[in-house]
């Protein structure tokens, strides 16, 4: 079983060092899910973990730094996989699956791909 979540409205923005990806049913959204992280960490970021990617879903009380165990883009849907500590903090459970506009599938493997740099590989 999983969370599904609407995201026929994806936002990315980039703007210095901090590369952001909004899902959301609309583009005032009832629902959403946000993956966030910084490009260019400090040591204190390192120092206190955050540095790893930030995600929140639906309210900024349900969000975590890490616990994203795996990754998975394919056709119209991403695929997220957390560990136990993560998905207890969003208040879901360990498998999301985020419904996308397949238009935005070859743009969002790039930036999906520049996110989790370094961390987890896309698949």
């Amino acid at each position: 079983m999983s969370n599904a979540i609407d995201g026929q409205h994806v936002v990315i923005n980039q703007d210095a060092d901090v590369l952001t990806i909004a899902f959301a049913n609309s583009p005032e959204p009832e629902s959403y899910l946000l993956l966030q992280r910084s490009l260019v960490p400090t040591n204190q970021d390192k120092r206190l973990g955050l540095d790893r990617v930030y995600i929140e879903l639906n309210e900024q009380i349900h969000s975590a730094y890490g616990g994203i165990r795996r990754a998975q883009l394919q056709g119209d849907r991403l695929f997220l996989t957390l560990d136990s500590q993560t998905a207890s903090k969003l208040g879901s459970d360990e498998h999301l699956e985020v419904k996308v506009n397949p238009s935005d599938a070859k743009n969002l493997r790039t930036k999906l791909n520049e996110l989790f740099a370094d961390q987890l590989k896309l698949e």
